[in-house]
């Protein structure tokens, strides 16, 4: 998802992602079908409580839903085990902290470690 799409374009393509029908997110959100077209083809602004009841829906952050992030996943993510006491929030957090050089050398490791997991 690109941060310059407009949010009618990320609703729709987000919905077809999940290969749901307009029918099945307007019952979730409880309007009708007809209005939440109108917030895929751009008419009517999403109201903040669908933009929350979207989050949820998707498994993914508001800020996503809004073209602020690339990051999908929502914050309480961090939070979560990465492997025994580190977080995926610590791992971030040290990952942040090595300079260019070593982000980089980082980055090549991992491509190593999944291309040898791919393999198995």
């Amino acid at each position: 998802m690109r941060n310059s799409e407009p949010l009618s374009m990320r609703l729709r393509a987000m919905r077809e992602d999940h290969d749901l029908t307009q029918k099945q997110v307007a019952d979730v959100l409880s309007i009708q079908q007809q209005y939440y077209s109108s917030y895929e083809k751009g008419i009517y602004e999403l109201p903040v409580r669908h933009l929350r009841t979207l989050a949820r829906l998707y498994h993914c952050s508001v800020d996503y839903i809004l073209g602020l992030t690339e990051f999908r996943h929502p914050i309480n993510k961090l939070q979560e085990p990465f492997e025994n006491a580190i977080t995926v929030g610590i791992l971030l957090s040290h990952s942040l902290s090595l300079n260019s050089q070593k982000r980089k050398l980082l980055l090549e490791y991992l491509d190593y470690l999944r291309a040898i997991q791919n393999k198995q």
